[in-house]
C-alpha cells in the first residue's frame, strides 16, 4: 500500500513544523475544511469473496475447450488437484469417440496426458456410447466412468494414463442388461472398492430404480440382492439420479417418480440389496413438492445419518432433507425444504450437491434468465439458509457472454474448500468444455496476491512491511495512525479532529485518544499532526479492547 497525501495538506504540514500553536490549530482547521474534499487515497485490492469466481483459474474463473462434441459431461478430481473431465464426440449421427480430458490445477489443458492433454477411446461394441457420471478411485487413482452401451448399464474403468483398464470387466468395461433399456446416471464407491452404479431400467411399459454392484474387478456381486442386481419400483416411470453409501454400508438412491407428474422418491436398501423397512414405508419414500414437477438429482449424507437431496420443483432450486428414518426434517429450510428462485419467470435446476466441511450445502444446476442457460450455483447454511456471505445472497450465476448459453453437469469440492463446477458453453456453431472454479468457505489466504482474502486485512501485492499493510498482510493499528493504514500522515490529524468536532467519521479511541484521557478532543489531532511532521511527541491511546 503505497501512499500519497494531497499536496495542500503536505504543504500545510510543512508551514506547521515550524509555527507556534496557535498557528499551527488555524492551519489545521482551514485544511480540513477548504479541502474537505481531497482524502488520502490508497489503492486497494478487490475483496475476494466467497463465491466470486477464482482468478488463479483459467481466464477470470472459467476455462474452456472445445474438446468434444457435449461438453464436459462427466467429472473428478485427482489426487494432486488436477481435474479430469469425460465427454463424447460425434462422427456423423454415431457417437464414435470417448474423450477424457485433464486440465492443469490453473485451468489449462493438461498437455502431459495423453495427446496434447488428451486421451480418445473408441467406442465399439460393449463400451460406452454415452457418459454421465465419473469417479476416482482413492486407492489407486483409477478413473470409474457410468452410462450406456447401446441399451445396457456400462461401467468402464481407467488406468491412471487413461486407457481402459482391462483387468476390470471385459476389456476395461463391465455391461450388464437389466429390462432392456437401461443407463446408469451415478455411481459411488463402498469402502471395500466394490461400484454401486444406479439409473434406469426400462422395458417398455414402465422404468423402475435400477441398482447394480460390481466387485472390484468389475463382476456382477452376486451378495447384492442374490444376482448383483436390485430394482425398485414406486408404481410409475421411476428413474435413479444419485447415489450414496452410508457409513454402515446401506444404499441411498434417489431420483424421481412420474405418475401424472414427477415426485422426489428415494429408496433405501441394506448392503445385501433389500429395501431397508426401517426407512419410509417400506423402505421407500416419496415426495410431493406442491402440485408441480419435482425431481431429485443428487444426494448426499451427513455425518449424523441425515439425507439431503437437490434437485427442481416447478423451475426452482430445491433442497429437500430428511431424517434418517426418512421423515421429512423440521429443522430445515420450512417443513423439511428449501426452495430457491434463482432466475424469476424462468426454469432453474439443480444437478449436483455437495457438503463443505463447514456443513454447508452448495447446490449447483442451470438458471435460465432470458431463456439462456447460466451456471448456477445456491449455498445454504446447515439449516436450509440461503448463506448471505455467498455471491449475492446466497447466489452465484455465471455465464460466459452473448450469445454463449451454458449448461452444468457436475460440481466438485477441492481439499481447498474451493467449489468446481464443469458443463458446457455453447455460441450456436461451436460446443466447448466449460469449468468454472469458486472460492469457497475454506480458501487459504495467500499474503502478496494483491487480493484481500479472509482473514487479511490487507494486500498490496507484496511481502515487505513498512508500506503500510506489513508481512503479514495485517495493517499495524499504532497509536495515532488513526485511518489504521501502517503509518501516520496529517491526513490522520484530520480524521481525528474530525472525530473531535462530532462529524461521522470512524476514528477508533485505540489510535485516536492520543493522550488517553477517555475522549478524542481537538488538542489529540494537534498531537498527532505534530508526530506526522517529525516533532519528538509522544503518543498514548488506550489499549484495544
Amino acid at each position: 500500500c503505497n501512499f500519497t497525501a494531497p499536496v495542500a495538506m503536505l504543504g500545510v504540514a510543512a508551514a506547521s513544523a515550524t509555527a507556534g500553536p496557535l498557528r499551527m490549530r488555524r492551519l489545521l482547521l482551514s485544511a480540513i475544511f477548504s479541502f474537505s474534499q481531497l482524502w488520502l487515497l490508497s489503492p486497494s485490492a478487490a475483496l475476494a469473496a466467497s463465491g466470486d469466481l477464482d482468478p488463479s483459474f483459467g481466464t477470470q474463473g472459467v476455462a474452456l475447450s472445445p474438446i468434444g462434441d457435449e461438453g464436459a459431461l462427466a467429472m473428478t478430481l485427482e489426487a494432486g488437484g488436477k481435474i479430469l473431465t469425460a465427454t463424447i464426440a460425434d462422427a456423423g449421427t454415431d457417437r464414435s469417440t470417448l474423450r477424457i480430458t485433464r486440465f492443469s490445477t490453473t485451468g489449462m489443458v493438461d498437455a502431459g496426458f495423453g495427446t496434447g492433454g488428451v486421451v480418445s477411446i473408441s467406442v465399439g461394441t460393449n463400451t460406452l456410447s454415452m457418459v454421465r457420471t465419473m469417479l476416482r478411485q482413492a486407492a489407486d487413482n483409477k478413473v470409474v466412468l457410468g452410462g450406456r452401451s447401446v441399451d445396457q448399464f456400462a461401467v468402464s474403468r481407467l488406468t491412471t494414463a487413461g486407457a481402459l483398464d482391462v483387468t476390470f470387466g471385459t476389456s476395461g468395461t463391465a455391461n450388464t442388461v437389466i429390462a432392456g433399456d437401461d443407463e446408469v446416471l451415478a455411481i459411488a464407491q463402498q469402502a471395500d472398492a466394490k461400484l454401486v452404479a444406479v439409473g434406469s431400467a426400462d422395458d417398455g411399459l414402465d422404468s423402475d430404480f435400477a441398482l447394480v454392484r460390481y466387485t472390484a474387478a468389475g463382476q456382477l456381486d452376486a451378495g447384492f440382492s442374490g444376482d448383483g442386481i436390485a430394482t425398485v419400483e414406486f408404481g410409475g416411470d421411476d428413474t435413479a439420479r444419485a447415489v450414496a453409501i452410508q457409513s454402515d454400508g446401506f444404499v441411498v438412491v434417489a431420483g424421481d417418480s412420474v405418475s401424472t407428474v414427477p415426485k422426489i422418491a428415494i429408496a433405501r436398501l441394506s448392503s445385501t440389496g433389500i429395501l431397508d423397512p426401517t426407512f419410509g414405508t417400506g423402505g421407500k419414500v416419496v415426495t410431493a413438492i406442491s402440485t408441480g414437477e419435482s425431481v431429485a438429482h443428487a444426494v448426499t449424507i451427513q455425518p449424523d445419518g441425515r439425507i439431503v437431496v437437490a434437485g427442481e420443483v416447478e423451475g426452482d432450486f430445491v433442497l429437500v432433507r430428511y431424517t434418517s428414518t426418512g421423515q421429512l426434517d423440521s429443522q430445515f429450510g420450512a417443513g423439511g425444504i428449501a426452495r430457491t428462485n434463482v432466475s424469476p419467470e424462468a426454469i432453474d435446476y439443480a444437478r449436483a450437491l455437495v457438503r463443505q466441511t463447514d456443513g454447508k450445502l452448495v447446490a449447483a444446476g442451470v438458471a435460465n434468465p432470458s431463456g439462456g442457460g447460466d451456471f448456477a450455483l445456491v449455498r445454504y447454511t446447515s439449516t436450509g439458509q440461503l448463506d448471505p456471505s455467498f455471491g449475492t445472497a446466497g447466489v452465484k450465476t455465471t455465464s460466459v457472454a452473448v450469445p454463449f448459453d451454458e449448461d452444468l453437469f457436475a460440481l466438485a469440492l477441492q481439499g481447498d474448500g474451493k467449489l468446481v463446477a464443469c458443463g458446457l458453453s455453447e455460441d450456436g456453431s461451436t460446443t466447448y468444455q466449460m469449468l468454472a472454479r469458486y472460492l469457497g468457505a475454506t480458501a487459504t489466504a495467500v499474503c502478496g496476491n494483491a487480493v484481500v482474502e479472509p482473514p487479511e486485512q490487507c494486500d498490496d501485492g507484496n511481502t515487505v512491511s513498512g508500506d503500510g499493510c506489513d508481512s503479514t498482510c495485517s495493517v499495524l493499528a499504532e497509536c495515532g495512525d488513526a485511518d489504521q493504514s501502517g503509518k501516520i500522515l496529517a491526513s490522520d490529524a484530520q480524521r481525528v479532529l474530525k472525530s473531535a468536532v462530532g462529524q461521522p467519521i470512524t476514528c477508533p479511541v485505540f489510535v485516536c485518544d492520543v493522550d488517553s484521557n477517555g475522549a478524542i478532543v481537538a488538542s489529540d489531532a494537534l498531537k498527532v499532526l505534530k508526530k506526522a511532521v517529525g516533532q519528538n511527541v509522544v503518543l498514548t491511546c488506550p489499549p484495544l479492547a
